[in-house]
């Protein structure tokens, strides 16, 4: 079985060229697993690191925001999940500790869109 991280997917369609929702979709059958945060999508393509307050203002890189803060099509990918059940991981990064409870109420929504049960958990 498969765990999909959705950030890292988004970062690796805009880098490789692939189609982001297209390539979830054809790992749907075999998930058991789903990493959940939002980000932009955006590879850092800048050969030094940036502090990680940089990264956000430009939106590069995983920046495990909190559930609706990038453009992630979180809604789209769950409303097309068809799977019998899946165990959804939130990753928002400590810096949004404020923002975990209302994250975790946008993660029990989009399992609720999903085709089949979706067993949602966070931390």
């Amino acid at each position: 079985m498969l765990t999909l991280d959705l950030g890292h997917a988004s970062v690796a369609s805009t880098h490789f060229g692939f189609d982001y929702l297209s390539a979830i979709e054809q790992a749907f059958p075999y998930l058991n697993s789903i990493h959940v945060y939002d980000s932009f999508g955006r590879p850092n393509n800048i050969s030094e690191r940036l502090p990680y307050m940089l990264q956000i203002i430009y939106g590069l890189d995983d920046l495990y925001l909190p559930l609706g803060w990038g453009n992630l099509p979180l809604g789209e990918i769950f409303k097309n999940l068809e799977i019998p059940e899946v165990f959804m991981t939130i990753e928002i990064h400590p810096r949004f500790k404020s923002e975990y409870k209302e994250s975790l109420r946008i993660a029990r929504n989009l399992a609720l869109l999903t085709k089949k049960k979706c067993i949602s958990s966070g931390y």
